[in-house]
């Protein structure tokens, strides 16, 4: 079971959402905003998801945490662009 929390595309967002902060305080704002835009990809893909049923006949369910973490995601994105002058 714990591995199956360590792959869920919400967690792995958060990861590169941490990737992101760690590559901005670098300066590097370019790799950043690459790993910003996976976490929004990953974390918006598995919120729109949410009202299909999967193989299993089970529809997943998305928590406060996980639109906690699309908002991180849209932040770090937009500071980004920002860093970069990309209006």
């Amino acid at each position: 079971q714990l591995e199956v929390e360590l792959t869920d595309d919400v967690t792995i967002a958060g990861t590169h959402l941490n990737i992101s902060g760690v590559a901005s305080k670098l300066g590097k704002h370019d790799k950043a905003l690459e790993h910003a835009f996976c976490a929004l990809e990953l974390v918006g893909n598995h919120i729109a998801s949410a009202d299909q049923y999967d193989g299993n006949g089970v529809m997943p369910s998305v928590t406060h945490d996980d639109y906690t973490t699309l908002a991180i995601a849209y932040h770090n994105v937009a500071v980004e662009r920002e860093h970069l002058q990309q209006w």
